[in-house]
């Protein structure tokens, strides 16, 4: 689930990336909630909160990293 980097649709101009990385937020944590409830993923927030801000915020600026230095 790590290599997930945010946005993969066809969504056509930079302006609707905000919506769309709010909607795979919310699709993201509705999932992760979900399981939580299942008993899949352990029941701590703060965990869960850092998992999910990992796959949407740093996994995103690492990527973005990873490709300016092989410019």
């Amino acid at each position: 689930m790590q290599a997930i980097f945010g946005k993969d649709s066809g969504f056509g101009s930079i302006g609707d990336y905000p919506r769309a990385a709010c909607y795979f937020r919310r699709i993201l944590c509705n999932i992760f909630g979900q399981e939580m409830e299942n008993g899949l993923l352990p029941g701590e927030l703060p965990w869960i909160g850092q998992l999910v801000q990992y796959i949407c915020r740093y996994n995103v600026k690492g990527y973005i990293n990873f490709t300016q230095n092989q410019l």
